[in-house]
């Protein structure tokens, strides 16, 4: 239930009935939409216990915690004789400063260790990313793409952090004066809608296009142009945004004294972007 500390589960009988029906109507894949996959452990393990019974002709794909992984191998295993084929995993940074401020609980040696088991069991990671913390500088991207090599995870995504009303990020980046848009469309992790602490706002955009170039690169050439061409589509329908994200300036907040550029802003620019020092530009 959105923005509320409770949500509505189903049975593992209720679900393995229904998969049950979909192998018989013909489908062999299935995504699990659950964000932590095996928190509740018990129920998660008697599921996939039926599932290998019954030896259902099926393939399928979810999302869990890293630490679920290492410190559940009884889970790894029944996932891997169910043939489960890959895994998304909310890594959000490779930098640990950012990890503990995000309160993830979690270290990148477990990380590690998680890409080791699964990589074992041949099931496949697909490593999710963040860029844009307050921890973040520009190194960020050389030590992601860095650490992604180390892990060998089979596939990576990066958004840009962008704050979600009524969260306490929100909360903080508006008591700081740090959003420069109320553009909800933009709102969508591939546009910088605050001003980065260490990193200038259009340079935190281009690493988030170079996260996408490095990763998906000649050496993964079936992804490569379909990546390619959605960051120049992106670009092209984007090109006021960047237009306006040019004007912040090319240096982070902590270096950047913000009354300077108020009086150089065109007035065009306020109609999507607001700076504010203590009150709302006029």
């Amino acid at each position: 239930m959105l923005l509320k500390r409770k949500f509505r589960k189903r049975s593992a009988d209720a679900v393995f009935e229904e998969i049950q029906e979909r192998v018989k109507a013909g489908q062999n894949y299935l995504f699990f939409n659950d964000d932590i996959f095996g928190l509740n452990l018990d129920e998660v393990l008697d599921f996939l216990e039926r599932v290998a019974r019954k030896n259902l002709k099926l393939r399928w794909a979810t999302e869990t915690r890293a630490d679920l992984v290492v410190d559940h191998p009884e889970l790894v295993e029944l996932m891997r004789k169910t043939n489960c084929r890959r895994i998304h995993i909310g890594i959000e940074s490779a930098n640990p400063a950012t990890l503990e401020a995000y309160n993830k609980k979690l270290s990148l040696d477990k990380i590690k260790k998680c890409a080791e088991i699964l990589n074992q069991n041949q099931i496949k990671i697909n490593a999710m990313f963040v860029l844009g913390s307050d921890e973040d500088d520009e190194g960020i991207l050389k030590h992601t793409i860095r650490f992604i090599r180390e892990c060998k995870f089979s596939s990576s995504t990066a958004s840009i952090l962008y704050p979600i009303p009524s969260t306490p990020l929100y909360k903080k980046l508006e008591e700081e004066n740090r959003i420069i848009t109320r553009n909800w469309e933009w709102y969508d992790g591939t546009h910088v809608v605050f001003l980065p602490l260490k990193i200038a706002p259009i340079k935190l955009q281009y690493l988030w296009r170079q996260f996408w170039k490095k990763i998906y690169n000649i050496r993964r050439v079936q992804y490569m142009f379909p990546i390619r061409y959605f960051l120049h589509y992106w670009k092209k329908l984007n090109q006021e945004y960047l237009k306006m994200l040019k004007i912040y300036a090319n240096k982070p907040l902590a270096e950047l004294e913000i009354t300077e550029y108020l009086k150089q802003l065109p007035s065009w620019f306020r109609e999507n972007f607001k700076i504010y020092n203590g009150r709302e530009m006029r």
